[in-house]
């Protein structure tokens, strides 16, 4: 396996290394793919220090490799995975590596359900200022309809007192016309007596 070779390993949740990427749970195991240069396997001190994390849980892959080394490569790699489940239970991970991504999943969840509140939150109160303007308009336009009925009725009102007082004029210039009519004719009346008791 001289040629360029290429690996795949199991870290141990116990396993901690610098060669971790900064923001994974160091409580999760991880499944590592190596890829190894010219030097080979075993010929690296970091490949060496990477493959030693793995405690004796990777298998080696030559990328020209044909016919039976093939084969020989994915037993390798199929002994490992069967290995891993038999250790974990029978499943494909531990309780403990679910629990720990069920509790990342539901820090997530929490963390977009706070997300989706504080946005309809935000959108509920954008819709309450579009409307509460709205609103306002058409209570400046119901004030203003108000105030046009309120004017139009004292427009009405003032309209029926002058009609009334136009229709009652005719009638106060013809009840005065009478009046004078009638003091007319008394002054007329009165002029005949006195006229009368002057020529006796």
């Amino acid at each position: 396996m001289e040629a360029q070779c290429g690996g795949a390993g199991f870290i141990p949740e116990s396993s901690r290394s610098s060669h971790e990427l900064g923001n994974q749970d160091q409580g999760i195991p991880q499944l590592r793919i190596v890829l190894l240069g010219k030097t080979g396997a075993g010929k690296s001190s970091t490949g060496n220090k990477v493959m030693h994390e793995f405690q004796n849980r990777y298998c080696l892959f030559n990328n020209r490799a044909s016919g039976a080394e093939k084969e020989e490569q994915k037993m390798q790699l199929l002994t490992l995975v069967q290995s891993m489940v038999r250790e974990n239970g029978g499943r494909c991970f531990t309780n403990k590596m679910y629990e720990s991504a069920e509790s990342v999943i539901q820090k997530e969840t929490l963390r977009m359900q706070e997300l989706y509140r504080e946005e309809l939150e935000r959108e509920k109160a954008r819709i309450r200022r579009e409307y509460e303007e709205q609103i306002k308009d058409l209570r400046d336009e119901l004030e203003r309809e108000i105030r046009r009925a309120r004017m139009e009725r004292e427009f009405k009102e003032r309209e029926a007192i002058f009609t009334k007082n136009q229709q009652n004029a005719r009638k106060e210039v013809e009840n005065t016309s009478m009046i004078l009519e009638l003091i007319i004719k008394a002054w007329e009346i009165a002029s005949f007596i006195f006229n009368q008791f002057m020529k006796d």
